[in-house]
């Protein structure tokens, strides 16, 4: 497997908005009814109810007083919803191929990413915090799921389709960050491992799938 290394506002609470209603949407939804106000003309009312967002929120966001990125009260997070999104989407393409990330391999991950952005320095990780909000943020897309255990001689089989798969991926890697001529960035990870049983832990995956 190749694993690659690299991967201030503070948010102004409208005293008008109901706190039962806070932290009760996703970013998917609010970038969602803010899409649909500014792009296709759809009434704030509408969309408020349409996308479970309060309308004072999505006011806000429309109107530019508070940045779209923001979703919850508090600090702002660390990623804007782009950067995020794009943690979202990698996380669920891994699972898909096989490899997906724990809790803590999801917040090493992050915090490479973060790193390479200059948005923390190397010695100072994103925490288990970071990871349980990111979680709550996108938990309509996300969650954490339990792999099937299999017998370790069905854990080494595969179909040629996912061979074919896994291997179309891998060149599309190699090509995308030009590792054929960057040797010295490929690692090969020897695994000691003797167990009879193939008992993986938990991972993050795409909520509407099974891994």
């Amino acid at each position: 497997m190749i694993q690659l290394g690299c991967h201030g506002a503070i948010y102004q609470e409208n005293k008008g908005e109901d706190r039962s209603t806070l932290r009760q949407y996703s970013p998917t939804k609010l970038q969602n009814s803010y899409q649909a106000v500014k792009d296709r003309g759809m009434a704030f009312h509408r969309a408020s109810v349409v996308y479970s967002v309060p309308l004072t929120t999505l006011r806000d966001r429309v109107d530019g007083r508070i940045h779209i990125d923001t979703v919850k009260s508090g600090p702002a997070p660390l990623f804007n919803q782009e950067e995020e999104a794009k943690l979202v989407d990698h996380v669920k393409m891994m699972a898909a191929y096989g490899y997906g990330y724990s809790r803590s391999e999801t917040i090493m991950m992050a915090s490479d990413f973060a790193v390479y952005l200059q948005k923390l320095p190397k010695e100072k990780p994103l925490t288990n915090q970071w990871y349980y909000n990111f979680m709550s943020r996108w938990s309509e897309e996300i969650k954490l799921v339990k792999p099937r255990a299999l017998e370790a001689s069905r854990a080494k089989s595969a179909t040629k389709e996912k061979v074919d798969s896994y291997f179309e991926e891998l060149k599309n890697v190699l090509d995308k960050y030009d590792l054929s001529r960057k040797p010295h960035c490929i690692f090969n990870i020897d695994e000691k491992d003797f167990n009879t049983e193939h008992k993986p832990s938990d991972v993050v995956g795409d909520k509407k799938s099974t891994i």
